[in-house]
């Protein structure tokens, strides 16, 4: 019980420094020992992987070899077949079952002419039959050639011999073939043969355990459609696969060599090594442990010799708070101050020091609290101010914004019916009253079209589309509208992350692509329009990834951009509108081939 009293941190300070120093060195030992495994660990995955890959490159060094090799064999005895000059079944057949003699892994070989029609063939399986829709007979006209054979593939060539078609279905088949090429270069026929997958499988066992069972590596020959064409029992040949599938979240390490086709034909394989991430691990989580252990030791240690240290240091502190209680209880009369100058001599002094010094703080804050008062006063009036001139900016950009509402609506409605009215006092004379009658129906046109636009813009300033749909939705229906107005192809591209855009930016943006659209549809003669709206692709990663970029190109005439046309405002209305969101706008043109607008934007 004596003991537990000494180590109470709530009577002992000594106790409390030794708990307190035990609590940080637990806490370091912690820290140090999920560092340690941390980096142990990231060093082990780095080292695992980067061994997993050269071993998926060794891999598929070994299978690249055996398909060369035979390729290089069938190659070699093509080119023996086209230099006898006794084509005859009989020399055929000897050097086809002399082949099959020499590598029994051919379980079919045989000769095809220049028309796809079987010569010959070992044990005459598929003689007399049709090549022609093989996948490996029409590339090995030009070129050796390596094909994986479907399990069906085959059963339309020679339904009377089954023996070749039950193997193709039962383990599947790897086709190699060579041209049989005459005296004057030219192909006339084909040797081709059978591998049968199991034959392959054999030798990807083989790489598997040619790396030892320590490793447990397993081998995996994927197709270029990510479908496993070989791989460990319990795999499906045929199922599809992804490293994601093969690392099992995070079970397995996943190593993969670049595709075999590169320097085996056309066929396009990957070899693709794993391996269990525990037994990688076991060192690093070792490390990590052992790590702790030390660091826990070590500070149960060091609590210790600050409890005892401690308490050596803080007896004459001791002895201070014993005469105190001494003086509280009136047993002495007055305080006996340790001697020395260290912090418990000045103990005492301090005690009178620190009053004055409270009362001196306080008249300081007082004071401070009058200054405060005053800034805080003069702040306010400032901030009242601003908020003044923002109103007074927010009822100008809102006339501005009108104005342009009204360019883009009764304006060109208003300046298409003055058009209409001069051409028909300029020719009343000239005109019958039927050309007068389609005149004013053009010009009532031009007013209902007017009149139904001003509403339309009247709607959108007070609804504000953008705002309730979001950006993407809005320019779709634009482009919709455009469409069914103008009869121009239109196409819009947004990126997903800008769909949902509904802020006054957002609002402005549309507007620009509204007028520019207006003006395609007036000027341009255009037959097609596109408009993106993406991230920005000219600056730097970290920098694009905060810049919107909206795309406008037309197929139309063009026109001179620095040429200024009276009257017409639109483009001073795209860079006002522009120049309120802080964008920058740019407009190029070439004549006879089109318009393109650029609008880049910080988001």
């Amino acid at each position: 019980m004596i003991v537990l009293q000494k180590l109470s941190p709530r009577r002992h300070l000594a106790a409390a420094v030794g708990w307190t120093v035990f609590a940080l060195v637990t806490t370091a030992a912690v820290i140090a020992a999920s560092v340690a495994a941390s980096q142990a660990e990231r060093g082990a995955l780095d080292s695992a992987q980067a061994l997993l890959s050269a071993s998926a490159v060794q891999a598929r060094s070994s299978i690249i070899e055996q398909l060369r090799t035979h390729r290089a064999i069938v190659q070699s005895v093509a080119i023996q077949l086209a230099a006898v000059g006794n084509r005859g079944h009989s020399a055929l057949r000897l050097h086809l079952e002399t082949l099959q003699e020499q590598f029994p892994e051919f379980v079919w070989l045989g000769v095809a002419d220049a028309r796809g029609q079987i010569t010959e063939a070992t044990s005459g399986q598929l003689e007399g039959g049709d090549a022609s829709e093989l996948p490996w007979f029409k590339p090995a006209l030009i070129a050796p050639v390596f094909n994986v054979m479907q399990r069906n593939a085959i059963r339309h060539t020679a339904p009377k011999q089954p023996a070749l078609r039950v193997t193709a279905q039962a383990m599947g088949l790897l086709s190699v073939a060579a041209p049989l090429r005459g005296a004057d270069g030219q192909s006339i026929g084909v040797l081709g043969g059978y591998l049968p997958l199991v034959w392959m499988d054999a030798f990807r066992q083989s790489i598997e355990h040619g790396f030892g069972p320590m490793r447990k590596l397993q081998v995996f020959i994927v197709a270029a459609d990510n479908t496993v064409v070989l791989g460990p029992s319990g795999w499906s040949i045929g199922a599809p696969i992804d490293t994601h599938i093969l690392g099992e979240h995070g079970a397995y390490l996943v190593g993969e060599a670049a595709p075999i086709g590169a320097t085996a034909g056309n066929l396009m394989w990957h070899v693709v090594l794993r391996q269990p991430s525990g037994d990688v691990m076991a060192s690093a989580l070792h490390a990590g442990h052992t790590v702790f252990f030390i660091v826990l030791v070590a500070g149960l240690l060091a609590a210790a010799a600050s409890i005892a240290s401690t308490r050596i240091l803080m007896r004459r502190l001791t002895q201070l708070s014993g005469d105190a209680g001494a003086v509280r209880r009136g047993e002495r009369s007055a305080l006996i101050i340790p001697s020395g100058t260290d912090e418990i001599h000045h103990i005492g002094h301090a005690l009178a020091d620190l009053v004055a010094h409270l009362q001196h703080e306080k008249g300081a804050l007082t004071k401070l609290n009058s200054e405060l008062d005053l800034r805080v006063a003069e702040r306010t009036e400032r901030i009242e101010r601003l908020a003044h001139e923002a109103r007074h900016a927010a009822v100008t950009r809102e006339r501005l914004r009108i104005a342009r509402e009204l360019h883009d609506t009764l304006s060109h409605s208003l300046m298409a019916l003055l058009t209409q009215i001069r051409l028909v006092r300029k020719l009343y004379n000239r005109m019958s009253t039927a050309e007068i009658n389609e005149e004013l129906g053009r010009a009532e046109s031009v007013v209902i079209q007017g009149l139904a636009q001003a509403r339309t813009a009247i709607t959108q300033i007070r609804d504000g589309g953008v705002c309730d749909i979001g950006l993407g939705a809005a320019l779709q229906d634009l482009l919709v509208r455009f469409r069914e107005r103008s009869g121009i192809e239109a196409t819009l591209h947004v990126d997903p992350s800008f769909e949902e855009m509904a802020d006054e930016r957002a609002q402005t943006v549309f507007r620009i692509v509204e007028e520019a659209l207006y003006n395609v549809q007036a000027h341009a003669r255009a037959t097609r329009v596109d408009v993106t709206l993406q991230r920005s692709s000219t600056d730097n990663h970290a920098h694009a990834a905060r810049q919107m970029e909206l795309t406008i190109v037309d197929n139309g005439i063009g026109f001179d951009v620095n040429v200024p046309h009276q009257g017409h405002y639109g483009l001073l209305g795209m860079r006002e509108q522009a120049a309120l969101i802080d964008a920058a706008l740019r407009i190029e043109s070439t004549h006879h081939i089109g318009t393109r607008i650029v609008l880049t934007l910080t988001i």
